[in-house]
Formats: structure tokens, sequence, C-alpha cells
């Protein structure tokens, strides 16, 4: 849910801006805080403007192109516990944009 979240909040930036960021506070993206296992907090890695922590998951955000025909990949990468070692992304175009779905690499 949380990748849709940041599909959405880029998809609305760019009406705004005409351009995607990278910077995950400029389109107000912030995963929900709450862990009900506590994995949250067995996550290493600290939060920045371009890179957030979930649950489970770190989310970071990656541009392609310039504008107007700029597109943009968002990526959640399992960090803790069960999810560790599963990745997500979700596109801005092609077949299956707007559609999380396992990242191939």
């Amino acid at each position: 849910m949380n990748l849709k979240g940041l599909y959405v909040a880029q998809k609305a930036y760019f009406a705004e801006k005409d351009r995607f960021t990278t910077n995950l506070d400029e389109v107000g993206f912030a995963p929900d805080e709450w862990c009900e296992d506590g994995a949250r907090l067995r996550i290493k890695e600290k939060p920045t403007a371009f890179r957030k922590i979930g649950c489970h998951f770190i989310y970071e955000v990656e541009t392609l192109g310039a504008a107007p025909q700029m597109e943009f990949r968002a990526y959640a990468r399992g960090a803790v516990g069960a999810a560790l070692g599963f990745n997500y992304l979700v596109e801005s175009s092609g077949d299956q944009r707007g559609i999380p779905r396992r990242n191939p690499r």
C-alpha cells in the first residue's frame, strides 16, 4: 500500500510541478510509522529526505529523463524480518504503470 501511495504522491507532484522528484519530503510521502512487530526498529539504515523507512521496507525513487518526458520508478526494498530480500517497484509509464510488482533485479 505504501508503494501505491508513493506512486499517487509522485503523480500529484508532477501535476503541480511538471516534474518528478527523488525527494520524498517534497511529495509528502511518509510510510506509516506504526509497526505491530517492531520490525522498523531493527532497520539499521537511517531515514533521509530521499530514503524513507517503513515497517519492513525502505522506500526510494529514481527519476529518468527530463521534463516533459520525465519518468520515475519507486522502490520498496525488504529490509528486515519476513520481508528481507523482497523488492518491489512501481513505474510511472509502461504497460504496468501504477501497479506495484516484484522488481526483476
